[in-house]
């Protein structure tokens, strides 16, 4: 298995399960930076490359 396999199985599920503790830290009132900047890391790791695929 390549790193590509990896990255396009697990970082959409890494997403989504940021995005649900960043929904449930800002219902609590609590910090939701560590979230906030793991969503958009992860969001760009599903963005780019499927960006370069259609040069």
């Amino acid at each position: 298995m390549t790193i590509g396999f990896y990255t396009i199985w697990f970082t959409p599920i890494i997403f989504v399960v940021n995005l649900i503790g960043a929904m449930k830290a800002v219902k609590e009132g609590r910090e939701t930076t560590v979230h906030t900047g793991a969503c958009a890391i992860s969001l760009l790791l599903i963005v780019i490359p499927i960006f370069f695929s259609m040069f």
